[in-house]
């Protein structure tokens, strides 16, 4: 009897051990010593190796592909100072490309407070999808719905993210609580098709209007895409860390 015990323990152990060992690193994580003096460049070449996996999706870490980025919904409103006439826009099943070609510019790392900065740019991204709009025109309320298709250029961001240890089982991992993200738009196109159904002069006509307006549009779409891309940026960033302690990634030696 006590030793039908003591064998039941040993398993118990056992299967604990199995379900609290580390997960090894795979091929495209490249670690960084925490004592390394170019810890900075060691950090953005990581990502630079990442980049691959994060373009095509890493399913085995739960990572969706970056490339085409899908975005079910956005909701887009004027702020109330805007020279924009107030609307409702949304839009549905967006799919953006070449998210991906970010270029990294510098990376600042504090690992005392697990802080990490970076100055990015991404040369261009295109985005197809569909949109529903509400808006009132010289006093006639419009709501319409259709394909849209755009681009922007040029797209410079400085994000910082801020993270903590949590200790699970015995282990330290990294988890990051907060991303903030400042973006600079510089140049976009957008066009909405099926505007007025079937007066293509009025429908150019607002698509230009709207093209024209760079700034106000800027004011009103940038803190979307700051608060959409922060959030799947942590989400991603995430999902990656709570798959490998802090020491595995980060080691002293």
């Amino acid at each position: 009897m006590k030793t039908a015990t003591a064998l039941a323990a040993a398993a118990l152990l056992a299967v604990l051990a199995l379900a609290h060992a580390q997960k090894p690193l795979p091929s495209y994580i490249k670690v960084c010593k925490r004592n390394n003096p170019n810890l900075n460049d060691c950090i953005r070449d990581s990502i630079e190796n990442l980049r691959p996996q994060l373009k095509a999706g890493i399913p085995e870490l739960d990572v969706p592909a970056m490339e085409p980025l899908h975005l079910r919904e956005i909701n887009v409103t004027p702020v109330q100072n805007s020279r924009l006439p107030r609307f409702k826009a949304l839009g549905h099943n967006v799919d953006a490309r070449g998210v991906s070609d970010f270029k990294i510019h510098k990376i600042e790392t504090d690992l005392a407070t697990n802080t990490f900065r970076a100055s990015i740019e991404i040369p261009a991204i295109r985005f197809t999808g569909e949109y529903e709009v509400n808006v009132n025109v010289l006093a006639l309320p419009i709501k319409t719905r259709g394909p849209m298709t755009g681009n922007t250029t040029d797209v410079y961001g400085e994000a910082t993210m801020v993270g903590r240890i949590e200790e699970r089982n015995g282990q330290r991992f990294i988890k990051f609580d907060k991303l903030d993200l400042d973006v600079a738009l510089s140049n976009y196109q957008i066009y909405l098709g099926n505007l007025f159904g079937n007066d293509p002069v009025l429908s150019e006509s607002v698509n230009q209007a709207i093209n024209a307006n760079n700034k106000d549009f800027v004011k009103v779409i940038k803190p979307i895409i700051e608060a959409t891309a922060s959030k799947m940026l942590l989400e991603v960033a995430n999902r990656i860390t709570e798959n490998f302690t802090y020491d595995q990634l980060f080691p002293e030696n």
